[in-house]
């Protein structure tokens, strides 16, 4: 008996004749955007002159920003850069295999992270600032305070964002600034640093002020200061580049001048000692010169055996003092400036950009209104006579 087959009716096969054709509709007509577009060039173009004219407009009303670029590197020392320093402290009978194994918590990678810290930036507070024109000479925190005042337009932004930001504080109520019974270094009665609202915004302006890059591979440090003045923005790089310099090199060799200020201590007192013996042991040598008694030869053997001691003390201690100098400097971490703070000649924001890219959103923009413009009316005149056709039922059954 032969199999009967199931025939499907034609239109449930799949028309691949009209999927090719709605493919080709897709595809973008250049000439009829061209033919859009040159049909309303007149309104491109008077789109363009007024965002020429804003785009001047912001130009000249912007603030020059002067960058001043770093580039340092630090050494990194091998495991036998301290050989030396070993060997020279087991000639005293001192063993330091034990410390080279410790790590250092304060690596490269984490330096942008330093100088975003607020006691980093709290220790800029007082950095000399100056400006070219000589009209300010004072200190970093004056500067932001005091110092010039940004465009017109800033003022504009802040009064806009002021507007949500009293909505919402009506609904949040007055926010009173916390009052810690602080004392003239603005500290609590806890010992504890807080900062004011001033602080607050002065820490702000420094943050976006400075820029940190380490280079995971190379380990080449980038540090960039910005400041609406050359000599200002130069200033402020050479003294984050001390501070930060300062602040790494006082953390490596802590431990080193804990240790030297010890070894001090120790050698100061077996000085003391050491000099107590030698005079006891010569003053009684001058008051009995002439005398041959046993009790006076065995209290002079005493006094020179302890004399002898404490002179062994003290040349030990000496010996130790040395290597806990020579530690510190061993520790000071060296740094290779390839590219050192210099006054910058030219800003880093060109006003010629400014102006081409308000150009370019205009141009943009008219011509994708010109494109687009009319899908776009359609799509709105469609969207309101839907809402009209959804009101009118409603209002009919009520």
């Amino acid at each position: 008996m032969a199999k009967e087959y199931q025939h499907y009716p034609i239109e449930e096969y799949p028309n691949y004749l009209e999927d090719f054709e709605a493919e080709e509709e897709l595809e973008i007509d250049w000439m009829a955007w061209c033919r859009k577009v040159w049909s309303r060039r007149r309104m491109i173009l008077k789109v363009c002159s007024v965002a020429a004219a804003l785009g001047l407009l912001f130009a000249f009303s912007m603030q020059r920003k002067y960058t001043t670029t770093v580039i340092m590197a630090q050494e990194v020392k091998s495991s036998s850069s301290s050989s030396g320093l070993r060997s020279l402290a087991s000639m005293v009978g001192i063993n330091l295999s034990s410390g080279s194994t410790q790590t250092d918590a304060i690596f490269p990678e984490i330096y942008p992270d330093i100088i975003a810290s607020t006691p980093f930036l709290m220790n800029l507070y007082d950095a000399p600032i100056k400006t070219i024109d000589g009209k300010y000479d004072t200190t970093l925190y004056d500067y932001i305070l005091n110092g010039p005042s940004g465009p017109w337009y800033t003022y504009v932004i802040n009064g806009i964002m002021w507007v949500p930001k009293a909505v919402i504080g009506l609904f949040r109520g007055e926010q009173k600034e916390l009052q810690l019974g602080d004392n003239a270094n603005g500290k609590t009665q806890t010992g504890l640093r807080y900062v004011t609202k001033d602080e607050a915004n002065v820490l702000r302006t420094i943050t976006k002020c400075i820029s940190l890059d380490v280079d995971k591979k190379t380990g080449v440090i980038t540090l960039q200061v910005t400041m609406n003045d050359a000599l200002a923005s130069g200033m402020l790089a050479d003294t984050v580049l001390r501070s930060l310099q300062s602040y790494i090199t006082h953390y490596r060799t802590n431990k080193a001048r804990e240790d030297l200020e010890y070894s001090q201590k120790l050698y100061d007192e077996a000085k003391t000692e050491y000099e107590k013996a030698l005079d006891e042991n010569a003053k009684f040598s001058d008051s009995n010169r002439n005398i041959s008694l046993e009790s006076r030869r065995t209290e002079q053997v005493r006094l020179t055996n302890e004399m002898n001691t404490t002179y062994q003390t003290f040349t030990l201690i000496s010996q130790q003092l040395e290597l806990a100098k020579a530690k510190v400097q061993e520790n000071k971490p060296a740094y290779a400036v390839i590219q050192p703070p210099v006054v910058p000649r030219k800003s880093s924001n060109s006003r010629m950009s400014v102006l081409i890219i308000w150009i370019f959103l205009g141009f943009l923009g008219s011509v994708s209104w010109a494109i687009f413009g009319d899908q776009a009316k359609e799509k709105w005149a469609e969207l309101r006579g839907k809402n009209e056709g959804e009101k009118l039922p409603a209002e009919a059954e009520a």
